[in-house]
């Protein structure tokens, strides 16, 4: 901010503070009546209460300043909104006054979808919703008369495990392939060559 006092015989004072509270003074003659414009500083507070995600853009600013502030999840979350339910981020913020945001994150979820690929060998259990990082366990049942083979995803094996644990971190799409229980498929199953 800035003072303009008026002293004796056509002396001023000029006072001035900034945004850090430092004080500078300056007296001067002039002949001439002025006004100065007040510089106004505020406060921009862009915050979360989720530990492991941050905000940027937290500061003091010159009044009617445009400032980008953004939020920042980490690979748990995802941002949601801001709490003036603005969407937008990174967001521009026109400071008028001290200011605080906060932005809202939430944690993701992962979908776990199970198939058989042919449903009269074997069932299967374990789909569903799961946070980010959460134990799921999928589980392959043969009928009788068949064994269990694999988990394929993707045309790939994920698993030779009858019951099937990983934490998860995206979406999951896992087929349980069963076969006839005789000696041809008990031996791949073991991966034994023959």
């Amino acid at each position: 901010t800035m003072k303009l006092e008026s002293l004796q015989n056509s002396e001023y004072l000029v006072m001035a503070t900034d945004s850090a509270g430092n004080n500078e003074t300056k007296a001067f003659e002039s002949e001439y009546v002025f006004t100065l414009d007040s510089l106004n500083y505020y406060e921009l507070v862009a915050y979360t209460t989720n530990e492991d995600c941050k905000v940027l853009g937290s500061g003091t600013y010159v009044e009617n300043s445009d400032i980008e502030i953004e939020a920042v999840p980490s690979e748990a979350y995802h941002f949601v909104q801001w709490n003036d339910f603005v969407n937008d981020n990174p967001r521009t913020v026109h400071l008028t006054q001290d200011t605080t945001i906060m932005a809202q994150f939430a944690i993701n979820q992962y979908e776990v979808t199970l198939a058989v690929q042919d449903s009269l060998l074997g069932t299967v259990s374990g789909a569903g919703i799961y946070e980010h990082d959460q134990i799921v366990n999928v589980v392959a049942d043969e009928n009788k008369g068949y064994v269990f083979l694999y988990w394929l995803e993707s045309d790939s094996i994920a698993s030779t495990e009858v019951e099937y644990s990983f934490n998860i971190k995206c979406d999951r799409n896992l087929t349980a392939v069963f076969g006839p229980a005789d000696a041809h498929y008990t031996m791949l199953k073991k991966g034994w060559n023959w």
